[in-house]
């Protein structure tokens, strides 16, 4: 059975995962492009092969896994590297979503993405969500998290798209700065999906 493709996204802090984990306990497939990019970056040989001649024998430790400081290091500030290191990573996700998204014979499935809009690959989606939360609280929850100075974050941050870009670009929001219902916003539109992905 052919599925539908649902995006979900939102910037560094909003709680991306959180919520994907609230769908995946409902039923919903949900595919992490982060982690499998991660995966497909220590384990794809032809991956392997490229980032290599990018970035050196350097890339990866003698035992053949990512040395991640270091590929962290060298497209951090370089946007011409991270560009190309992109254009052989994606690509290798976007195939290897294909094949995992085949399995399930369910109504529709979710790809977790920190740059759905950034990439283009929303343009292969039949929707997207969006997690919105104000940059502030986003801020102090990846501070938390990260054991991160405010500097830091905000670098992080400027490799994304402003929220209220993402917030035209997309076609639903759920909203998580702690005054409504997560759980109750899941739910509804778990259930508003699967009614017009059904049809």
């Amino acid at each position: 059975m052919s599925n539908y493709c649902i995006g979900i996204t939102g910037g560094i802090g909003a709680g991306k995962t959180t919520i994907a984990d609230m769908f995946s306990l409902l039923g919903v497939p949900v595919y992490s492009s982060d982690d499998r990019a991660k995966f497909l970056m220590a384990h794809d040989e032809s991956v392997i092969e490229n980032v290599i001649e990018l970035l050196g024998t350097e890339a990866y430790h003698a035992d053949r896994t990512l040395n991640r400081q270091f590929v962290a290091s060298s497209i951090f500030d370089n946007l011409v590297m991270l560009s190309r290191i992109n254009g052989v990573v994606h690509p290798a996700v976007e195939r290897d979503f294909k094949s995992w998204q085949e399995q399930f014979d369910v109504p529709f499935v979710l790809k977790e993405a920190a740059l759905i809009f950034e990439s283009g690959s929303f343009l292969s989606m039949d929707a997207v969500i969006n997690i919105h939360a104000p940059i502030d609280i986003r801020i102090k929850r990846v501070m938390i998290r990260d054991q991160a100075n405010v500097e830091s974050v905000k670098k992080r941050m400027q490799h994304q798209w402003p929220d209220d870009r993402r917030q035209q670009m997309a076609d639903f929001t759920i909203l998580n700065d702690g005054t409504k219902s997560l759980i109750r916003q899941v739910i509804d539109l778990n259930n508003h999906l699967t009614k017009i992905c059904n049809h």
